[in-house]
């Protein structure tokens, strides 16, 4: 496994807006940098008039960060924030996906493989967090093997399937046959509608069917046809499904000829957890098993906060070059974006069209839609809680979350998908289950997940 390096990457800079500037590896002999309008700063902040001369230290020990306020005796004039808050003169060690703030400039901190090839052909993948390019690795690894019949894409709803589909179609031997896209979130409830929508009818097969009618899959022949929220169908018509993928036969409903072969990739997607369906029967084992042949995850955004803006800036078009205002871009990437990449486009397009309302050059808070004006960050005092400091101690406990579910166990699967989305941050994964610190600890004891393993998580 190779080896992960702390790197810090520029995301915002007030002067300039967002930036597209490569990571930056801080594993060269050097140990300790001073940040801030002076002659040695690494990431060009001389020209961030919010900037102190001697703003910040950053200090590397092995493959650890340490980041403090001031580097005299006294703290900077604007202060330097982590994650919305600010930051004492005390040390506090940075972790992945970490948001620091410096003036007007924005930085994250993530850690990557020390030899790296980011080298791909899928622009349309928009993205420059580590998730994002080894998904466009695993994408073309999957569309050249032509062995690969059935590929699983699991992620969250708005996290870009349907266009990691299309990129797997236009990337495979079957880019010159078609892509046909099935919503099975809405087919029909009876087995009798669902097998006229999936493999077609003939005339007279039922009521009020006139003529023959060819089926999705027959549509798709010699290209790709995308089962979207196959996680939805009941278990008569996933039995119905499961026979065309094992055997590659349709028969359209009323045919009374042998079986139709048809020659079509299959990408399902799904935003439910199927093991756990599995486990709850409501999902059929031996489906998952088919369909277990090839797995993409599609990451959460709030899981690559590096790509935030990017989107936003897709979503405003036009209106891209317009200033968006720090206090703006503080919430941006501090939001959780529970809608994903749909909701981040979706923002970027209100933003366009109240700065073009207002016929304003800077973008503001005001100017937001509710979900992010309404956003509260995180107290901008103190340290970041629940972190370690230089000593290798918890610096300040982080408030116990009200627990939903406390009467409720997460299964294996589940906490284990929690703590890989959260990077092996225990506070992260308890966000995300609505749960507190306390049930994450007691889960990981109960299926026996070793705090060795989910510290080698936040590196990997």
């Amino acid at each position: 496994m190779s080896r992960m390096v702390p790197t810090l990457r520029v995301l915002f800079r007030g002067e300039s807006g967002i930036v597209d500037e490569p990571e930056r590896m801080m594993e060269q002999a050097q140990l300790m940098w001073i940040l801030g309008r002076n002659s040695t700063d690494p990431f060009g902040l001389a020209g961030d008039l919010q900037v102190s001369r001697r703003h910040a230290r950053l200090r590397r020990a092995g493959s650890q960060l340490y980041l403090r306020d001031g580097v005299d005796d006294g703290g900077s004039l604007h202060g330097t924030f982590l994650n919305g808050r600010r930051l004492s003169q005390e040390e506090t060690l940075l972790s992945d996906g970490d948001i620091i703030r410096i003036g007007d400039t924005f930085l994250i901190m993530a850690y990557w493989p020390a030899n790296f090839d980011k080298q791909d052909s899928i622009p349309a993948i928009i993205g420059q967090s580590l998730a994002v390019c080894r998904l466009r690795h695993r994408v073309l690894t999957a569309a050249a093997n032509a062995d690969v019949d059935c590929i699983l894409l699991l992620g969250e709803s708005g996290t870009g399937k349907e266009l990691v589909t299309k990129q797997i179609h236009s990337h495979s031997d079957r880019a010159q046959g078609p892509l046909v896209v099935a919503d099975l979130g809405k087919a029909p409830g009876s087995l009798e509608n669902f097998v006229s929508e999936l493999f077609g009818h003939t005339r007279g097969a039922f009521t009020g069917a006139t003529s023959d009618r060819v089926g999705r899959f027959e549509e798709a022949e010699g290209g790709t046809i995308m089962l979207d929220e196959i996680g939805e169908l009941s278990l008569e018509l996933q039995t119905a499904l499961l026979r065309v993928l094992d055997t590659k036969h349709i028969q359209p409903l009323g045919a009374k000829s042998k079986l139709k072969p048809v020659n079509v990739r299959v990408v399902a997607a799904t935003n439910r957890d199927l093991a756990l369906s599995v486990e709850e029967n409501r999902f059929r084992n031996d489906l998952y098993g088919r369909m277990l042949e090839c797995i993409l995850h599609l990451p959460p955004l709030r899981t690559r906060r590096e790509d935030i803006l990017l989107f936003v800036r897709e979503g405003l078009g036009a209106r891209s070059a317009s200033k968006l205002d720090p206090e703006l871009v503080s919430r941006l990437l501090l939001y959780p974006w529970p809608r994903n990449v749909r909701e981040a486009l979706k923002t970027g397009q209100a933003l366009a069209q109240a700065a073009q309302e207002r016929g304003a050059t800077c973008i503001t808070v005001e100017m937001a839609p509710s979900w992010i004006a309404g956003f509260t960050a995180p107290p901008e005092a103190g340290d970041a809680g629940g972190r370690l400091n230089a000593a290798g101690v918890e610096a300040r406990a982080e408030p116990i979350a009200e627990d939903r579910h406390a009467d409720t166990e997460v299964t294996k699967v589940k906490l284990v998908a929690a703590l890989s989305d959260a990077r092996g941050n225990i506070s992260r994964a308890a966000r995300q289950l609505g749960v507190n610190r306390k049930s994450i600890y007691r889960w990981m004891e109960k299926y026996g997940i070793p705090s060795d393993d989910i510290r080698s998580r936040s590196r990997s």
